[in-house]
């Protein structure tokens, strides 16, 4: 799929938009059992995409619905939507806004949010994501202090309140453009080494956020020396995540075991344990698909010193053996 092609495709009418001209009436998902009481209002409450998404994807890529009112909502997930043609009217916490193209906002989980009706040449692309993929990424996307740093670190803790969200007023929109082309493309015609195509246009967009665009910030911040120790922390698990313990980590910070323990939980969300396990895993699938070495060799190249557990932990994240995954997505050097 050539880019001539995926804008063709995007401005074609789906079969949701078909029916939304003829009857504007919303999808089942909008009933009043999900509706949930936000600040004195009920509003609807989804805990996953509209969409099915396999229990291993950590996001979901899709395109609006257009010519339809989307009521105020709020969901367990992290939400970022692109303006790719047009624009979009949104109220998001109370606060109208104006999307144009271009233009990117980037709303934490359970903030409600509502959608104007859209029209013809508006095209908005959404990224629905998981607070898991952040986990698992934020050291490489997020390794300079800046609001959207802040905004990963409190949109993957538990502990911290969710009312934030960002947006970024494009002034050159070729890369940004160009990234969201890529990713589509893969999503819409995917081919070997898919999702890890898409796992990289996704971090590229981030780090291009971060570079290129001036940001609008609604919501609580975390404190600068909050986020920089918390990144930190989350680069020396990148780059020791084979060989690092609690005890050693923490050591290397200044602090006891049993607090910095208590602060990584409540910083990112994640205790130390599931840190390093996610790291280790994620780094064995890749090896899994970029070399030859035997699946006991990854296990212990990652730091799994009982294979058993590893072959657990792999099924459980990636709903398949090791083996069956290397031999689904293997890419040939």
């Amino acid at each position: 799929m050539n880019f001539i092609e995926l804008d063709s495709y995007l401005r074609k009418h789906s079969a949701s938009e078909e029916r939304y001209m003829k009857e504007p009436v919303l999808s089942e998902w909008f009933k009043d059992d999900n509706k949930v009481l936000v600040d004195g209002r009920y509003v609807f409450h989804f805990s996953k995409p509209f969409m099915s998404v396999s229990s291993n994807q950590d996001y979901f890529v899709n395109k609006h619905s257009r010519f339809i009112h989307v009521p105020e909502h709020i969901h367990g997930y992290i939400e970022l939507n692109f303006v790719y043609s047009g624009q979009c009217r949104q109220s998001i916490n109370n606060k109208d806004v104006l999307l144009k193209k271009g233009d990117i906002v980037l709303i934490d989980t359970e903030i409600p949010h509502s959608i104007a009706k859209t029209g013809e040449d508006d095209i908005i692309i959404n990224l629905l994501i998981y607070q898991n993929f952040f986990s698992k990424c934020l050291s490489q996307i997020a390794a300079t202090e800046s609001y959207l740093s802040q905004f990963l670190l409190q949109a993957i803790s538990d502990s911290q309140k969710h009312n934030q969200y960002l947006i970024f007023r494009n002034t050159n929109t070729e890369k940004i453009s160009l990234l969201f082309q890529q990713l589509l493309c893969e999503v819409y015609e995917p081919g070997i080494g898919t999702k890890e195509m898409k796992d990289l246009y996704i971090q590229l967009i981030f780090l291009e956020l971060i570079r290129s665009f001036s940001v609008e910030v609604n919501g609580t911040e975390l404190e600068t020396q909050q986020t920089k120790l918390a990144l930190d922390i989350l680069g020396y698990i990148e780059a020791h995540y084979e060989t690092c313990s609690l005890g050693e980590t923490a050591a290397h910070f200044g602090y006891n075991a049993s607090y910095f323990s208590h602060m990584i939980r409540k910083t990112t969300g994640m205790s130390f344990k599931e840190l390093i396990l996610n790291k280790r895993i994620e780094n064995s699938r890749i090896q899994l698909i970029h070399s030859s070495k035997s699946v006991r060799d990854v296990a212990l190249d990652c730091g799994f010193t009982n294979l058993n557990h590893y072959y657990k932990l792999f099924q459980e994240h990636f709903g398949m053996t090791p083996s069956k995954y290397r031999k689904a997505n293997q890419i040939s050097e």
